[in-house]
């Protein structure tokens, strides 16, 4: 996974979740972390590895997800700006195939890391 590009918005953002997510919690989601690697802002997100985000056709329509089995190619994710930020993380699970089970899938999950003070230096 690799960060191809950032855009700043004036817009709200989703409020947070649980900093610190449950024991044996499954799932996709990112966090912002301060310098000391402490997370301060959480979300759950789709499962970014699995089916891709398409922009809709009309104006002010929303993004969808499809099924792709050939992986996917990009997705996107609105991250607030928040003082003391300084690394942006994505826990993802691998993509699903019906033979998988859950424990496979949390055991292979994968977490990315992107400096943010590269950002606006330019993508990683």
């Amino acid at each position: 996974m690799k960060l191809v590009s950032s855009q700043r918005l004036n817009m709200v953002v989703p409020p947070p979740q649980a900093l610190v997510p449950k024991r044996d919690t499954r799932g996709s989601w990112f966090e912002l972390r301060d310098r000391e690697d402490r997370p301060v802002y959480r979300r759950t997100i789709d499962n970014p590895q699995q089916g891709m985000e398409v922009v809709a056709d009309g104006p002010g329509d929303a993004l969808r997800r499809i099924d792709d089995d050939r992986g996917v190619r990009a997705f996107f994710v609105i991250v607030p700006d928040i003082a003391g930020a300084r690394k942006f993380v994505v826990h993802a699970e691998p993509r699903r195939t019906s033979r998988d089970d859950a424990a496979k899938m949390a055991a292979t999950a994968a977490t990315y890391e992107f400096d943010l003070s590269d950002i606006d230096k330019g993508a990683q």
